[in-house]
């Protein structure tokens, strides 16, 4: 016959037959016995006993629990943003323009610890969306409405460049403008002149947007492939060519 040791506790059925409850306290309000699972004090006490002297399992349990939960955990975040949008909008604003340092801190350190992951991500998201790259590009450049003023030029120049009159290409046509206006890769209504190809905006870049050097450029070229045409013409029969074609 096996003997119990009495641990000062009373079962639980000699408690329900005394009709004994747990108070707030954690006690029996019959035996006054403390209960410890339901003793906040005890309870919080040996919790943190157990985190002291379990701090890896700890650590374990608590990565195990953050994947495990992952999907949930940020189902239940967008939920709540979605809920309140506007107040977080409200608050993030508001943070980052009372706290413009620290926020400036915690992005140069995020982006530090994370270099080559935002750069692979970079890359993938403009692989991806090229052309909203792209039109968001446009947009940062030459302001909100270049998107309809874009469509409006193009239709006027039938897709033809405005300078040389050749089929423009989409990805490869810009926006050419008067530099005195707006600086480099910047634009506004008052000094757009039209959808260029990327050779006569190079071009007329080089000359400075000087029709004169250009006039001057285009006849000194003519000239010069007309003398270079003429000696380029076949050679008499019996004369050796300067260079060995060959070599």
């Amino acid at each position: 016959m096996t003997s119990r040791m009495w641990t000062g506790k009373r079962p639980p059925h000699l408690r329900e037959q005394a009709g004994g409850t747990a108070t707030p306290t954690g006690r029996c309000d019959t035996c006054r016995l403390s209960m410890p699972r339901k003793d906040p004090q005890r309870r919080r006490e040996y919790n943190r006993q157990y985190r002291q002297a379990n701090p890896e399992r700890v650590k374990e349990w608590q990565r195990d629990n953050y994947a495990k939960h992952a999907d949930a955990r940020r189902a239940a975040k967008r939920e709540e943003y979605q809920e309140n949008r506007e107040a977080q909008i409200a608050y993030s604003r508001q943070y980052r323009k009372t706290n413009p340092r620290r926020v400036r801190e915690q992005q140069r350190a995020y982006r530090q610890a994370n270099h080559e992951q935002l750069l692979a991500s970079q890359r993938a998201w403009n692989a991806a969306n090229r052309e909203k790259r792209c039109e968001t590009e446009m947009i940062r450049r030459h302001g909100p409405e270049i998107v309809t003023v874009w469509a409006a030029m193009w239709q006027d120049q039938d897709g033809l460049c405005y300078l040389c009159q050749r089929q423009l290409e989409p990805k490869k046509t810009t926006v050419d403008h008067d530099h005195r206006c707006c600086p480099k890769h910047r634009s506004c209504s008052r000094c757009r002149r039209g959808l260029a190809c990327q050779g006569c905006n190079s071009l007329i870049g080089y000359a400075n947007d000087d029709p004169e050097r250009l006039r001057l450029v285009a006849n000194n070229l003519e000239a010069a492939l007309a003398v270079v045409t003429e000696r380029l013409l076949p050679a008499p029969t019996g004369m050796e060519p300067l260079f060995d074609m060959e070599a």
